[in-house]
């Protein structure tokens, strides 16, 4: 439990909390008073490493998965990181992109932000990666 130099931080010691996502943001994915509460309860450990928090509009992969693209999202996160910092401890973001833009779907809610082309030439028309692989090849894919 003794302290530990990491970088530019000093940790009051080696206890280092693995990220856990816990699927508790509100409809427009900012994190709630439970967040806040959760990582506070936490703040003894050395360094906190937040749960995923999406950079962009489709990169959440999932519903109530936190984000942090837009003010709200901003404000949630930042009020999280006042309450840790004034429990003594330290938190880090785990930023998280799930990499392709989503498909174009009717039933698609909101969070998931406006749909996106591929952008390249040979598909202009296709949404994402993996429709345009099953559309071509011999197998389908």
């Amino acid at each position: 439990m003794s302290p530990l130099r990491l970088g530019a931080l000093t940790l009051p010691n080696r206890v280092v909390m693995a990220p856990m996502t816990r699927l508790r943001a509100d409809a427009g994915l900012a994190p709630t008073e439970l967040v806040a509460e959760y990582y506070e309860q936490r703040a003894g450990a050395g360094l906190i490493i937040s749960e995923a928090i999406a950079v962009r509009p489709y990169g959440a992969g999932f519903p109530d998965i936190t984000a942090i693209f837009a003010p709200a999202q901003q404000a949630g996160w930042a009020r999280v990181v006042r309450r840790v910092h004034a429990a003594g401890g330290r938190i880090a973001a785990q930023l998280w992109d799930v990499g392709l833009p989503r498909p174009e779907r009717p039933d698609a809610p909101q969070w998931w932000g406006s749909p996106t082309r591929c952008g390249r030439r040979c598909c202009p028309r296709t949404t994402s990666r993996r429709r345009r692989r099953r559309s071509s090849g011999p197998r389908g894919w």
